[in-house]
């Protein structure tokens, strides 16, 4: 598979966006986000706030999965815009995976109403809560705090008994925030508005799911400090971000 117009749009984003990212790290990432996904339980997945997609686009590319659907109402104050829309798009057609890459342009609460009759063997949640829930308070103690559990819960609604959720977020503190707040380190994150694992985990429970694997992640250009995946210590130095796997909790009889 000649993955060249894949990249050429990789580095494109990039340059536009002023972030650093290419074909490896994402074939990295998804290699993370897939770890506790086989490849035969992964008919059909979900990601809310697809955005550019291109870490979708690669996972149907490597086989990694078998369709998705990718929901997001593109607006740019959110991340993405209708550019990247329109070149999603393009690489669909470009990939012929009109078949296999479904997208949805609305909210995810907007699609959960209107598909309440599909399942998913996964659903995909990366860098999108602090999206949909802007707050600089603890979200636990936040207005938002009751919108989030039903958000959990309509994803739960959508779900069968095994169905994969992942949930990929920044934390507010550690190393790389503290760098990033001083003005030592640059980066397009807000911090602030990021909330510690122990926040959404309380509320993810409220909404149906259960912890089953929670990783720090360790990012692609410090791989060889793997062995910090697990430690108190990656997650107060060189990871900024972690990635949480749940299952729903048992219905009850």
């Amino acid at each position: 598979m000649d993955i060249s117009y894949l990249e050429a749009e990789i580095l494109q984003r990039s340059e536009r966006r002023i972030v650093s990212t290419a074909i490896d790290n994402l074939r990295y990432y998804n290699e993370k986000i897939y770890r506790y996904l086989k490849r035969a339980d992964a008919t059909q997945v979900l990601y809310i706030g697809i955005g550019h997609g291109h870490d979708a686009l690669l996972a149907l590319l490597d086989n990694r999965v078998e369709k998705i659907i990718g929901a997001d109402p593109y607006i740019s104050c959110d991340g993405n815009d209708e550019e990247d829309y329109g070149k999603l798009l393009g690489l669909v057609e470009h990939y012929s995976l009109e078949n296999r890459l479904t997208l949805y342009k609305g909210t995810i609460e907007d699609f959960c109403a209107s598909r309440s009759d599909l399942r998913f063997d996964a659903i995909f949640m990366l860098d999108v809560l602090h999206h949909i829930f802007i707050t600089r308070s603890p979200i636990t103690r936040s207005p938002l705090a009751d919108l989030a559990v039903e958000t959990f819960r309509m994803l739960r609604s959508i779900s069968t008994d095994t169905t994969h959720l992942i949930v990929s977020e920044k934390t507010r503190r550690g190393l790389r925030p503290f760098l990033s707040r001083i003005g030592i380190r640059y980066s397009s994150a807000d911090y602030s508005t990021k909330q510690q694992f122990t926040q959404w985990n309380r509320l993810a429970r409220k909404g149906g799911w259960r912890l089953s694997h929670l990783h720090n992640y360790v990012p692609h250009s410090f791989r060889r400090f793997k062995f910090l995946e697990n430690t108190p210590l990656g997650r107060l130095t060189l990871c900024d971000r972690y990635l949480a796997y749940y299952l729903p909790q048992a219905s009850s009889p």
